[in-house]
């Protein structure tokens, strides 16, 4: 049984508008994410984890014809590029900055996506995109 690479082209628009949503919330100014406190910035970084993890879903979901390996590295690859992306263009926002420790927190909401969706898939046959017969 030979699996096919393709995208799930409706994920796939589900996918790129959670990374227009994500791109959106780093385009607003600092004053607007809140207070400039310790206890408010340990929150919003903490945020990125919740986030990343979610398009982690997104991006595993979109490549679920691929075999779990190249869907991992797949997946790690395109949201930490995106995440470099992002923490460069909200380096040009006013009041906001680049921070290597943001796309570390992006990686590890990414990497805790594939573990979540690698535990619930274990023990199951890898989609055909076959229906029945």
């Amino acid at each position: 049984m030979v699996t096919s690479r393709r995208l799930s082209w409706g994920y796939l628009l589900i996918t790129v508008g959670y990374m227009g949503a994500i791109y959106l919330l780093s385009s607003l100014p600092g004053s607007a994410t809140g207070p400039n406190t310790p206890a408010w910035r340990l929150a919003g970084n903490g945020f990125h984890i919740p986030l990343y993890a979610g398009l982690g879903c997104c991006l595993a979901v979109t490549m679920a014809q691929w075999p779990w390996p190249s869907r991992a590295i797949g997946t790690l690859a395109i949201g930490l590029a995106y995440a470099i992306f992002d923490e460069w263009h909200q380096g040009f926002v006013p009041g906001r900055s680049s921070s290597l420790a943001d796309i570390l927190l992006d990686l590890a909401g990414l990497a805790l996506a594939l573990g979540v969706l690698w535990g619930l898939s274990r023990g199951r046959p890898a989609p055909t995109g076959e229906g029945p017969r």
